[in-house]
């Protein structure tokens, strides 16, 4: 079992990384969601990705990710195609 105070550091450690590359993306003008559905479709290599399988890969499953991929296709970062 992990002791109270080695848990707090970890999570102090895990929000620190997340600050820095929270800050290092907003440079971009991306989110941390952003970031992690252009790297989900990166790791398909070109493959045609349904947003269903996008959003289980997901870090943060909460995240909205028709609207997320609106807004990557607004920035001209990720086009979409219909698959028939």
């Amino acid at each position: 079992m992990i002791s109270r105070a080695v848990t707090v550091v970890l999570m102090r450690i895990g929000n620190l990384g997340h600050d820095q590359i929270r800050t290092m993306l907003q440079s971009f003008g991306l989110m941390l969601q952003q970031f992690n559905v252009l790297h989900i479709l990166h790791d398909k290599n070109g493959k045609a990705a349904f947003l269903m399988s996008i959003t289980d890969d997901m870090i943060q499953r909460m995240s909205n990710t028709s609207r997320l991929v609106s807004r990557l296709i607004y920035k001209e970062l990720l086009r979409r195609e219909v698959c028939t």
